[in-house]
């Protein structure tokens, strides 16, 4: 075994070991649904739960374990590729193993989430530094196990395409070319993986429930009763009545601005209430439907909800959706600064065509893209978009610090 690696394992092998046993795992609402498999989950973490025979101090080791392994891996490749002097690397691990320790203390699919997530950026950046498939086709296995346990992870894919694009620009391998076709079963395996066992375990007939439910909070949250008036559909009752239940708990743009109110802060901190709206309706509507008859209904009435909006209702639409993604920078003025500060990289990047600069720019897209897949269907909630936003604001803070570091140091030597 190569000596680091060895290292690495008696060093984090008692520290998991130590919070297994001092700390308690720590449950939150969603948790019992891992526990127990409900048909709304994907596969991937109650399948390692199940695995570990649902010994939950064994859950908190492995996910302890997984984290600091990821950091350190992380760790190492980033002192490399960006030269970090060792006050830099100790700063960095430390902000990440205090981050990673406490995540993995959370029966959630964030810790492991959050490993896959650094093991994939650990071989994107050995891709970059040593222009090799392997490393393409690693961060791809990656990939695809870190989709099965959180579906958010999705946006990896555009990190991986970009490297791959990157590398076969400088290399021109026909092999590189395999990653494009390769990539593309991540939006399709990991489905039929999640159809498979909810069929099997659960009797449901889709991957994931709830899924058109939860794309459906914003479309309904900010329309009214004129659009629906509109619809065609022929649950256009149900619309109704979901609408209505909205109303009862003031609950729709036009309540909250005529209250007075940020309409983007009562859509965020009652998401999950005004998808249950639909839930509950639903419900009423066909109480003898199963989940996966009511999952049916719900994905027709997000397509008409959304559709008769972006037809009858365009700039509410569009201007809703371009305010709630803004709202992920705190609000539009911050989105530019930092679409600006986007353009300089790219400016510097097409100049200089250097690895480091790549690298920046594919965090960056990267993390636009983790910003669209939440602005799909869930609130700006900390753990959903801290996977890049805490990447890239340690990368960038490191930069500087290191930046301004070897400038003191080289005035330094000028001097003497």
């Amino acid at each position: 075994m190569n000596r680091f690696y060895r290292n690495t394992l008696f060093l984090i092998f008692p520290i998991s070991l130590c919070v297994s046993f001092i700390f308690d795992p720590i449950f939150h609402p969603d948790s019992k649904d891992y526990i127990s498999y409900h048909p709304a989950r994907s596969v991937g973490y109650p399948f390692f739960i199940y695995i570990l025979d649902e010994n939950l101090k064994l859950v908190l080791f492995f996910q302890s374990f997984f984290s600091l392994f990821s950091v350190l891996l992380f760790v190492r490749e980033i002192k490399y590729f960006f030269n970090f002097n060792n006050y830099i690397i100790v700063f960095l691990s430390s902000i990440l193993v205090l981050i990673t320790t406490k995540i993995s203390l959370n029966i959630l699919t964030g810790s492991l989430a959050f490993s896959f997530f650094l093991l994939f950026m650990t071989t994107i950046i050995k891709s970059l530094q040593k222009k090799q498939d392997t490393f393409l086709f690693l961060a791809l296995f990656i990939l695809f196990i870190g989709v099965i346990i959180r579906p958010q992870l999705i946006f990896l894919v555009v990190s991986l395409i970009l490297t791959a694009s990157y590398i076969f620009s400088k290399k021109f391998k026909k092999q590189t070319l395999l990653i494009f076709p390769l990539t593309l079963l991540i939006f399709f395996v990991p489905n039929k993986i999640n159809l498979y066992f909810n069929n099997l375990f659960n009797e449901v007939n889709v991957p994931i429930t709830d899924t058109w439910n939860q794309l459906m909070i914003l479309p309904i949250f900010i329309t009214n009763e004129e659009i629906i008036e509109k619809s065609h559909s022929k649950y256009k009752n149900l619309l109704i009545n979901i609408h209505q239940c909205l109303v009862n708990k003031g609950l729709t743009k036009k309540i909250a601005k005529n209250n007075g109110n940020n309409w983007l802060h009562v859509l965020e901190d009652n998401s999950f209430i005004i998808k249950n709206c639909s839930n509950v309706e639903i419900e009423k509507e066909f109480p003898k439907n199963n989940l996966t008859e009511n999952e049916n209904v719900s994905k027709e009435l997000f397509f008409d909800i959304f559709l008769t909006n972006l037809k009858y209702d365009r700039i509410n639409i569009s201007e809703s959706y371009f305010l709630k993604f803004s709202s992920a920078f705190i609000n539009q003025y911050y989105l530019i600064i930092f679409l600006f500060f986007f353009l300089f990289l790219i400016n510097k990047f097409l100049r200089k065509n250097d690895d480091r600069f790549f690298f920046f720019l594919q965090l960056i897209f990267t993390h636009l893209s983790n910003l669209i897949i939440i602005l799909i269907g869930a609130p700006y909630l900390t753990r959903f978009k801290f996977y890049t936003e805490l990447t890239l604001m340690l990368m960038i803070f490191l930069v500087i610090i290191d930046y301004f570091s070897k400038g003191i140091l080289k005035n330094k030597d000028g001097k003497k």
